[in-house]
């Protein structure tokens, strides 16, 4: 995504360079020794200080000004050296040291973001002249605190990635050049843990249990565990190699392998009885590849003994907007899946079926807990409002915010919540949830002994899901007393299977169940 910047022209970067100058110091100026391997570069600062402002001032859901976020990000400072603070009042920035001296910058118009910018590297520049600690932080380590500082007021889930967690966050979303291994590291050892399907490492007959001796002739004893991770990784079609003490005893070999992109795997199959069990543990840019060909293996290797459908998302935590709208898409024929709204007009989304349903009707039971969040509760909200399927479990975690993320000069990233999600019926989940046709939260005992608990409460559950989806976010206590309908458990247990096998069992009860919601999808208030 294009960063924007706000830029001046050379009238006013004059005029401001002349401002800029005026730095007012009083007590005397000591020297600070500074680690020159630490140096900062102020002119790339700025330019990341610049691209951080705009996007926030731009992207995040509420109206915020880069003077705001300036000021609120030069406070991280003192996080580095108590006795460096910095106030902006009366159209200055005011900079209290370490040493007693003091220092004032003109603050720029609150929409200025490169100004705002300048300013922040300024400010910086001063305090490292007169803060040993600050004058011996790395760029990072500034970066890190002054973003920290500015996204600390707007909301829990908006955060500044360095370069190198944001190198491992893309590894994670869009996958990575690699062999295909999960490894197991042991006081001295390093194990192959486990070999991914149709990777380059089961290719050459990798096996678990095999141990790291070298990697291309480095000693594995003389590399920390993100030197082994970052060798194994590498630009696609690059090769790496591998020296082995075989887990089969049969001796040490060496191999070269060609890496491949690699996309961690997020679903698996499992056939229970006549019900094909597909776990999603989190939505990365191959899950809904994976959930479809799991469903074709199904098909393939269960036939007609396959009764049903069921998606256990417990502990899923969520991931890729566009994921959870394409494993939504498999299961439905028509109908709205989310949409999502923000201050920004691109944030304004709708997202609708494609009719092309790979489900083939076959009844569906999702499960749910407490830690199921965001992009797994778009896809159970999707399918509860559209009467496709029961929801099993405990009322989930309640994360019904959009992240955008914005690339820095720096190769680091913005995560700004700039949208809420809505379910298709109107409610926005955000603090409060999916509440599940069929609550198993804090209940013991056999499937069916549990069912005809649950049974005698459905006729209350349709007037529930109304007031449920005329909810708001920001709603505070009222949500909290309607989450405790079906309070979060954090549990995995097999109860929920046993209950969504027994459901898929029984046609009658499943209708039930799945009536039990009132699942017509309306138009509700925007929040």
């Amino acid at each position: 995504m294009k960063v924007s910047m706000y830029s001046t022209d050379g009238a006013q970067r004059a005029a401001w360079s002349s401002l800029a100058a005026m730095l007012f110091l009083t007590s005397c100026v000591a020297h600070v020794h500074q680690d020159k391997s630490r140096a900062f570069d102020g002119d790339a600062a700025t330019k990341v200080f610049a691209a951080g402002y705009a996007i926030i001032q731009d992207k995040y859901i509420e109206p915020i000004t880069s003077g705001k976020v300036a000021a609120d990000g030069l406070r991280g400072l003192a996080t580095i050296d108590s006795g460096v603070t910095a106030q902006v009042y009366n159209g200055v920035i005011h900079l209290s040291l370490p040493d007693g001296a003091t220092a004032d910058i003109p603050a720029p118009k609150d929409e200025d973001s490169r100004q705002w910018a300048s300013a922040t590297t300024d400010a910086i520049k001063i305090a490292r002249a007169h803060s040993k600690a600050i004058g011996n932080s790395s760029g990072e380590e500034l970066y890190q605190a002054v973003f920290k500082s500015s996204l600390s007021g707007l909301d829990q889930f908006s955060r500044y990635n360095g370069a190198a967690v944001a190198r491992d966050e893309r590894a994670k979303r869009d996958g990575y050049g690699g062999i295909g291994v999960l490894l197991r590291f042991e006081t001295g050892r390093v194990l192959i843990d486990d070999v991914m399907p149709e990777s380059p490492a089961e290719h050459a007959g990798l096996k678990v249990g095999d141990v790291l001796v070298r990697l291309d002739s480095v000693e594995i004893s003389t590399l920390d565990q993100s030197d082994v991770v970052n060798r194994l990784r590498g630009r696609v079609d690059s090769r790496v190699s591998l020296t082995l003490l075989r887990a089969d005893t049969s001796g040490v070999t060496t191999l070269t392998l060609k890496r491949a992109h690699i996309v961690n795997p997020t679903v698996e199959l499992e056939k229970r009885g006549n019900v094909a069990l597909i776990r999603i543990s989190g939505f990365n840019q191959g899950t809904a590849s994976s959930v479809s060909r799991a469903l074709e293996l199904a098909y393939r290797e269960m036939g007609n003994s396959l009764k049903g459908l069921v998606l256990d998302m417990r502990d899923n935590p969520g991931g890729l907007l566009d994921q959870a709208i394409a494993v939504s898409d498999q299961f439905l024929t028509s109908g709205r899946i989310v949409s999502t709204k923000g201050r920004h007009a691109n944030s304004l989304q709708s997202y609708d079926a494609s009719e092309q349903d790979k489900s083939r009707k076959l009844p569906v039971v999702v499960l749910v807990n407490g830690r199921s969040a965001s992009a797994a509760e778009i896809v159970a909200a999707a399918l509860q409002d559209d009467g496709r399927a029961v929801v099993v479990g405990s009322n989930t975690y309640g994360k019904g915010t959009v992240q955008n993320l914005s690339p820095l000069p720096n190769d680091g990233e913005l995560v700004l919540t700039w949208s809420y999600y809505l379910a298709p019926s109107g409610y926005a989940l955000h603090n409060l949830g999916i509440l599940p046709n069929v609550c198993t939260s804090g209940l013991k005992g056999q499937a069916d002994g549990v069912l005809n608990q649950l049974s005698s409460d459905w006729a209350h559950l349709p007037l529930l899901m109304a007031a449920w989806r005329v909810s708001m976010p920001n709603e505070g206590s009222k949500l909290e007393s309607m989450r405790e309908n079906c309070p979060r458990s954090n549990e995995v247990r097999d109860l929920d299977i046993d209950v969504a096998s027994q459901l898929i069992g029984d046609p009658t009860l499943y209708r039930r169940a799945l009536q039990s919601t009132g699942s017509t999808v309306a138009t509700g208030p925007l929040p």
